[in-house]
């Protein structure tokens, strides 16, 4: 990996990191109680993000390394991880496999829920 490249993560990743931030207050300060639904928005918003940008590498011309990294791995990565979900999700459904959609999404979403609970707990 070059440093180029990950001069370009980097910069997208603050890039989406701050995108999140300010949706995230916005919707605070517009919708009050809508924490969770400023949260499932970004995610979805992420989700379609990821697909046409990596639907773009398909194309005549495609995405260059530089552009994929700073827009996909990075400001999608720091906008929200859960478009990588949504991605490798949708790859695992192209092949046909089933259970290992089953089995990634539910570890993924039971599990992150049950270690988000463990970490709580074990620091108070």
């Amino acid at each position: 990996m070059s440093l180029k490249l990950f001069f370009f993560v980097a910069v997208g990743g603050a890039a989406g990191a701050l995108a999140r931030y300010i949706i995230q207050n916005l919707s605070a300060s517009l919708l009050p109680q809508s924490n969770q639904w400023s949260t499932v928005y970004i995610n979805v918003v992420g989700c379609f993000l990821i697909g046409w940008l990596l639907a773009q590498t398909s194309f005549q011309n495609g995405l260059r390394p530089e552009m994929k990294a700073l827009l996909v791995t990075g400001f999608c990565g720091g906008f929200t991880t859960f478009s990588a979900f949504g991605w490798e999700n949708w790859q695992l459904l192209q092949q046909g496999r089933w259970s290992s959609v089953f089995w990634y999404s539910t570890i993924s979403i039971v599990g992150g829920i049950l270690a988000t609970i463990l970490g709580y707990k074990s620091a108070t």
